[in-house]
């Protein structure tokens, strides 16, 4: 009777071990989000940043590349370049509480990535004359990133940058239907 009673508390706390461990942001989003990749450059100043966001991975200018990090103009700025992906800006929401791809990106991606660069309308990466420093313009933005070949989507949040190096953090929707 003993051992049925041990072997009964031991299942039952493997059972709670299994199904009460779940990663609580998993639950509070339900799984719309696979996971978050937090990444933290190169510096740019001595060499530009290439990412390819599909495999997560750095590389060279010569690959397929969604986001880079590079020096642009007369005064060798650093600049966020976006390359063949769609992207939108939302400033009325948190990283953690997008849970899905916004049913108006179509309408809110803005047609020339330009834009993002430095100087551009909607610069990631800004310069503050007075104090002679650059930073994320607005940490708090998040950008969607649409990916066409893989049709994958992705948001985006630009953290910080000090001295040359860029923090970044994104994750993949799962409903990335368009």
């Amino acid at each position: 009777m003993k051992k049925n009673n041990l072997k009964l508390l031991i299942n039952f706390a493997l059972i709670i071990l299994f199904t009460g461990c779940e990663d609580e942001k998993a639950i509070k989003q339900n799984n719309a989000i696979i996971e978050t990749i937090s990444v933290t450059t190169s510096n740019v100043n001595q060499s530009f940043f290439y990412y390819d966001i599909v495999n997560q991975s750095e590389i060279d200018s010569s690959g397929n590349w969604h986001l880079a990090l590079e020096t642009k103009g007369t005064y060798n700025m650093p600049s966020i370049i976006f390359e063949g992906v769609y992207v939108a800006e939302y400033l009325d929401i948190l990283f953690d509480d997008m849970i899905e791809l916004p049913s108006t990106f179509m309408q809110d991606y803005i047609q020339d990535n330009q834009q993002f660069e430095y100087e551009g309308e909607n610069e990631i990466l800004t310069y503050d004359i007075s104090s002679h420093t650059v930073s994320v313009k607005n940490p708090d933005h998040i950008y969607v990133i649409y990916e066409p070949v893989g049709h994958t989507t992705y948001k985006v949040q630009f953290i910080e940058y000090l001295s040359g190096i860029l923090v970044f953090s994104f994750s993949q929707f799962s409903n990335d239907e368009l």
